[in-house]
């Protein structure tokens, strides 16, 4: 039996240092677990996969998915961009804190952070460089950047943890608005620190002065996207509707909008938008189906409850142990994709939050996305800025060299949450 385990685990470790996919890592070496040592049948192990995948609530992560395809080939993305750089544009570091801001925007429809820094990129990188930023500093912007759409609602991740933790999505979405603007601001200061000596060499030029009458028929023209937030905030925080059903509510506002005001939504744009979805969709409920079963594995070889134990054993406060746990998780997003992070690490850590009664999950949920939004950015994985440097066909040194002051600001924003609660409202 033990020999059974300790080959599994074994097998786990090669997989994952072969590069194969995380899921069927997982499947493979907990299933011979499964199987053999807790004698689980096929069906038994069959029915597991399918119910994990078959909650109402997880129906809300392709349809935010597509939500922001559609927002992205319907050419919403150019819009927001023009919006953000008509008002801050001239300013010294004005076009890549126009970036920033977009970012956000993009961020309220579409909860994935790969694709608002790629869609949001394949606008604003070409103006960069244009404006004397090099291709590594912007794909640095747009990757540090992109990692607000895993904050600010609706946020893939805080349906996932919603799932994980048993607390209300909805309050995770309305909690992370706050902290996503405090956090969209310290990046735009550190963009500011990083270009304004290069402006005064006249390395980076300022961006073109917008008229008033500009502004306002910039705005005007993408002021009919704030119907998507306003659906998704003001439904949630009423309670009128579960995440779910807003997002397929959404679905079809962004439909409306595509096809009719910005009238490009045609046969080749929905197959885009569905493909995409689809080829989004499918891995993220493939690493789910493989978790839950390397989970149930887990929890036959009694990890979470030794690990719980440990918690208790420790004898740690309540600010210790979120340091801690931040502390380890912060390590451990360097190396893991943040789904492995969501439903294969945190969750045996889950039954140790009862040694720990007062503890806010909705705030805890928010100051871990904010790890998981950092260790997306740290080598030697970095998923975040390899994306961003491939969508900007820049070198992925030279983007991870222009990266820490970003970095830094994340940082600095989540330390901000930790010592003051009080900012992330719900």
């Amino acid at each position: 039996m033990n020999l059974i385990i300790a080959s599994c685990i074994v097998l786990l470790f090669i997989l994952l240092a072969l590069g194969i996919p995380f899921y069927v890592a997982f499947l493979a070496s907990s299933m011979p677990i499964l199987f053999w040592v807790a004698g689980q049948g096929p069906l038994s192990l069959a029915s597991l996969g399918t119910n994990s995948i078959q909650g109402f609530t997880l129906i809300a992560i392709p349809l935010f998915i597509l939500l922001g395809n559609i927002m992205a080939v319907s050419g919403a993305t150019t819009s927001l961009f023009e919006v953000a750089r008509a008002f801050i544009g001239r300013l010294p570091g004005g076009l890549g804190m126009a970036t920033i801001v977009a970012c956000a925007m993009f961020g309220t429809m579409c909860g994935s952070g790969v694709a608002t820094a790629l869609a949001i990129g394949s606008i604003a990188v070409p103006e960069l460089v244009k404006n004397g930023y090099s291709r590594e500093s912007a794909a640095a912007i747009c990757g540090c950047a992109g990692g607000l759409g895993m904050i600010i609602p609706p946020s893939i991740a805080f349906v996932i943890l919603g799932d994980v933790l048993s607390v209300s999505v909805g309050d995770l979405f309305i909690a992370g608005i706050v902290p996503g603007v405090i956090c969209t601001a310290f990046l735009c200061v550190a963009c500011y620190i990083l270009v304004r000596s290069k402006v005064r060499r006249g390395e980076i030029k300022l961006d073109r002065v917008y008229s008033w009458r500009e502004k306002r028929k910039t705005l005007v023209a993408a002021l009919p996207l704030v119907a998507i937030p306003v659906v998704i905030l003001y439904t949630l925080w009423r309670g009128v509707a579960t995440p779910t059903e807003v997002a397929g509510v959404s679905c079809v506002v962004a439909t409306l909008l595509a096809r009719f005001y910005f009238h490009k939504f045609g046969r080749k744009e929905i197959q885009t938008a569905f493909s995409d979805t689809v080829q989004s969709a499918a891995p993220v409920f493939c690493i789910i189906v493989g978790s839950v079963t390397f989970g149930r594995a887990l929890a036959y070889m009694f990890i979470p409850q030794k690990l719980g134990a440990l918690a208790g054993s420790m004898g740690l406060g309540l600010n210790a142990f979120k340091l801690v746990i931040f502390g380890i998780f912060g390590i451990l997003g360097m190396f893991l994709d943040g789904f492995i992070l969501w439903l294969v690490c945190l969750p045996p850590l889950v039954p140790s939050f009862a040694l720990y009664p007062t503890m806010d999950l909705v705030y805890f949920g928010v100051l871990f996305q904010f790890m998981v939004m950092l260790g997306a950015l740290t080598p030697p994985t970095a998923i975040q800025l390899y994306s961003a440097a491939t969508g900007a066909k820049a070198e992925i040194a030279g983007t991870l060299r222009e990266s820490p002051l970003y970095m830094l600001a994340i940082a600095m924003s989540t330390l901000l949450l930790l010592f003051v609660p009080a900012l992330v409202i719900y």
